[in-house]
This record gives C-alpha cells, structure tokens and sequence, in this order.
C-alpha cells in the first residue's frame, strides 16, 4: 500500500513540473528539469535517470543560447513496480 502511495506521489509531482517545465524560457530565467529512468535494481536506474538529467540539462541550456548554467540540488525519487525499479530525478537550472 505504501509503495502504490509512493509511486502516485512521485507521477504527480512528475505532472507538475512537467506542467512548469514545458513554460517558454526567458534570459536569466530558472527551470526545473525532470528525467525518468528505469532498470533492475535502483542503482542502475538512479544512474540511467542521472544520466538522462544531465542530458536535459545540457539540452535545455543549447535550445536557449545558455553557455553558463547554474543548477541546483538533485533530488531522486525511486519505486519499485515488480521486478522493474522507478526512479525520477529533478533539477532546478538558472541559465
């Protein structure tokens, strides 16, 4: 029970930074950037969410002409579905 509560948890807070994320940027503007990840124990998909993150980032940072991005704390938030572990990581970024 406590797991399914976990796992809604994390897919709203998902929804709602994706909510704020898919905003235009201004200059000098901040973001939260959001990257999932799956994989067979929670290390490795910690480390394939913190690799799509830094991905994002260095996405998000091209798009906009940002050449110096300052980022915040990275959060992960993991669950298990099955055999599969889930994990979401976020960042906030000023460009």
């Amino acid at each position: 029970m406590l797991k399914r509560v976990l796992a809604a948890c994390a897919t709203l807070a998902a929804v709602g930074v994706f909510a704020i994320v898919s905003q235009p940027v201004k200059a000098g503007s901040c973001k939260v950037i959001v990257a999932e990840g799956r994989g067979a124990n929670q290390a490795k998909a910690t480390a394939r969410s913190q690799k799509h993150l830094t991905f994002k980032i260095n996405r998000w940072a091209s798009k906009n002409g940002v050449t110096s991005v300052g980022a915040g704390k990275s959060s992960t938030v993991c669950s298990e579905k099955g055999a599969i572990s889930h994990c979401i990581s976020s960042r906030q970024v000023c460009g």
